[in-house]
């Protein structure tokens, strides 16, 4: 069936037609027919309106660069967790060396030093450690005044040997106790550093979860 185009003349024409039939139509019917002829006729004569064009779908939704938005505060605060688990991580390393450090120190026996010896001396002798030492170097003033002790018979050799050793272990307990206090100083502040890394990981995994 061809398809009906209603323009001007078609429908004109079709006036017309309906006038020279319009004594077998009865008035009723003519009055219906006449309404619609009239509407057909104004939409044939007045313009159609342009279809507008359809925006195509980059105006509404442009593509988007990922710089195009600032980070969310959940990245801010995990960049921020990250950054600070790793401080926490080097500064637990630099803890465990140390405690491995004052660990070996408060098991360690030491050896003898001049110190130890000059210690002794100074006291047999009775003296005070006011002197000027830039006329001496250690070892030779720790032979005078050994040759002193001796000469005077203030202590034997065994007996002076022994004192030197005795000074070296007061000295050497003393400093291993304060090694062991910094030991567990130093464990104690390892101990909270794991449990902040432990902490700051759970909170990055969970954050992780909403980027």
């Amino acid at each position: 069936m061809a398809a009906m185009n209603f323009d001007q003349k078609t429908v004109s024409d079709l006036m017309s037609l309906i006038d020279d039939h319009k004594d077998d139509v009865n008035e009723a019917d003519y009055i219906k027919i006449c309404n619609a002829m009239k509407y057909l006729h104004q939409r044939t004569t007045q313009p159609q309106p342009q279809p507008q064009p359809q925006p195509q779908p980059q105006e509404f939704f442009p593509t988007l660069q990922r710089t195009d938005f600032p980070p969310s505060q959940n990245r801010l605060d995990l960049l921020a967790l990250q950054n600070r688990v790793r401080e926490l991580r080097r500064l637990k390393t630099s803890l465990e060396r140390s405690v491995q450090f004052h660990l070996s120190e408060s098991r360690n026996n030491g050896r003898l030093i001049l110190q130890d010896k000059h210690n002794v001396l100074i006291n047999l002798l009775g003296l005070t450690d006011n002197f000027n030492r830039t006329n001496f170097s250690w070892t030779g003033l720790l032979k005078e005044m050994e040759k002193h002790v001796f000469d005077q018979e203030i202590v034997t050799l065994k007996n002076l040997k022994t004192l030197y050793y005795d000074e070296k272990n007061s000295r050497m307990h003393a400093k291993r106790q304060d090694a062991y206090r910094q030991y567990q100083i130093k464990q104690e502040h390892l101990q909270n550093v794991n449990r902040r890394i432990d902490i700051k990981t759970l909170q990055i995994q969970h954050l992780e979860n909403f980027i």
